[in-house]
């Protein structure tokens, strides 16, 4: 343990991360204290760097690790990696493993964040409605307005009916109602928008949605663009979903779960022309 230290100390990553595993082979009680240790960063710190000299699938292997030991930023890593290499295969196959953990219903909320936007990037709506009830059921009462937000941000990408309507929408007002003095208040209101919307407000969806620190969030252009056209304002519709379409970054994959059915429903609505 004491080698390790000294050679994370020297920036010797790999030579640290492998004399932390030689200890761990010795001693297995190690392996608790591992996933706690400084050292966990290693792997997304090793794995970004092999990203950049362009080993991908050494990349890919280090933030697979980091994941497995519960290190939630190498999961982020290795779905931007999956996506960089561009192969479907690679995201089922990471959707059918996130799946499988959740199935342990973790309590941590990163365990769960961003699992739903995942299934409506590819397509896994039964999926997503599955888990669409098991976050509302794990996280429909809590009282931290950046969970509340994410929490009812996923379960509106799609329209929702009944309970888990009402419950997704009190989530959003719960985050713009104890989460004011925050700094992702902007993120709250946008929440709070697109509830509004779902709930048949659109006057007031507009309103939240169009608040100048808010109309740069993705997806508050697309729910622009579905409120005004509920309202029959046609030309405001037409402009915010052309707007949508042709500044977003509609490679990123972080967002591409949250626009992309939101895009489906606004091009339907609209009756738009869209050869994306």
């Amino acid at each position: 343990m004491a080698r390790a230290r000294v050679l994370k100390a020297l920036n010797d990553d790999e030579g640290a991360t492998a004399a932390w595993n030689k200890a761990v082979e010795m001693n297995p009680q190690l392996a608790d204290y591992f996933t706690l240790s400084v050292l966990d960063v290693d792997h997304i710190e090793l794995g970004v760097r092999l990203r950049e000299k362009g080993d991908l699938d050494g990349a890919a292997a280090e933030f697979r690790k980091a994941w497995i030991l519960g290190i939630w930023p190498g999961r982020y890593h290795l779905l931007q990696l999956v996506a960089r290499r561009g192969k479907s295969r690679e995201f089922q196959e990471l959707r059918d493993e996130w799946e499988k953990e959740l199935e342990h219903n973790p309590a941590e909320h990163d365990a769960w964040y961003g699992y739903a936007e995942l299934c409506l990037l590819l397509g896994r709506e039964d999926a997503y409605r599955r888990n669409r009830t098991a976050i509302l059921d794990r996280f429909g009462k809590t009282t931290n307005p950046v969970i509340a937000e994410r929490t009812a941000r996923a379960c509106l990408l799609i329209p929702a009916t009944g309970t888990e309507l009402e419950q997704a929408a009190a989530l959003a007002e719960r985050a713009v109602t104890l989460g004011k003095n925050h700094g992702y208040y902007a993120y709250f209101m946008a929440a709070k928008a697109l509830a509004e919307y779902r709930l048949g407000r659109f006057e007031s969806a507009i309103e939240w949605g169009g608040k100048a620190e808010v109309r740069g969030i993705a997806p508050m252009l697309l729910v622009l663009a579905l409120a005004h056209e509920r309202l029959g304002h046609k030309e405001e519709a037409r402009k915010s979903l052309t707007e949508a379409l042709t500044s977003y970054d509609w490679n990123n994959v972080e967002w591409r779960g949250i626009i992309l059915p939101l895009r489906r429903e606004a091009v339907a609505l609209l009756n738009f022309e869209d050869d994306r």
